[in-house]
C-alpha cells in the first residue's frame, strides 16, 4: 500500500510545564514510529537488492554482499534515534527515549530546559524540538517526510 506523506510542520507558544507521565507516553507513541520507519527502511533495503540484483547480478552469492552495501548506503544505511535534553547548567543528557534520559542522576538545581528528539531512518526523518535558549518557548514538531 502507498503513501504520500508531504512535509509539514507546528509550533506552539509556551512556557511549557510537562508531566513525566505525559513524556513516558510521547515515548510509546515515539516507538511506534520508530518501528514503522525501521520495517520502512526494511522494505526499502529488499526492494533494492531485488531490483539490483535483477538488473546487473545473475549470480546468488553475490546477495549478501549488495545487501550489506545497500544497508550500508547514503540514503537506506542511516537508522538514528536521538534524544538530548538540555539542561539549565549547560549541560545535555543524551539517550534514546525519555525513560532512558531519567534514569541519569542530576545535580540537585538542574532542569530540563527544553529537548530536540530526532528520529532519522532511511529516507525518512522526524524531529520534536522544544526550545531551550531564549523567552520563545516554542514546541516545533516536523512530521516525517516519505518518499
Amino acid at each position: 500500500m502507498a503513501n504520500i506523506i508531504y512535509p509539514s510542520s507546528a509550533a506552539y507558544r509556551g512556557p511549557w510545564l510537562i508531566e513525566f507521565a505525559r513524556l513516558v507516553e510521547l515515548d510509546s507513541i515515539v516507538d511506534e514510529l520508530w518501528n514503522k520507519m525501521v520495517e520502512h527502511r526494511k522494505n526499502r533495503i529488499q526492494e533494492e537488492l531485488a531490483k539490483t540484483l535483477l538488473e546487473k547480478f545473475k549470480y546468488a552469492e553475490l546477495k549478501e554482499e549488495i545487501k550489506k552495501d545497500l544497508r550500508n548506503g547514503w540514503t537506506l544505511g542511516r537508522e538514528e534515534r536521538k534524544l538530548n535534553v538540555h539542561l539549565n547548567s549547560g549541560k545535555q543528557v543524551v539517550g534514546e527515549s525519555f525513560q532512558e534520559v531519567a534514569k541519569e542522576r542530576l545535580e540537585q538545581n538542574e532542569v530540563c530546559t527544553g529537548f530536540r528528539l530526532s528520529l532519522h531512518c532511511a529516507d525518512v526523518k522526524s524531529e520534536i524540538v522544544l526550545n531551550q535558549y531564549s523567552d520563545d518557548r516554542t514546541i516545533r514538531w516536523n512530521r516525517p517526510v516519505s518518499r
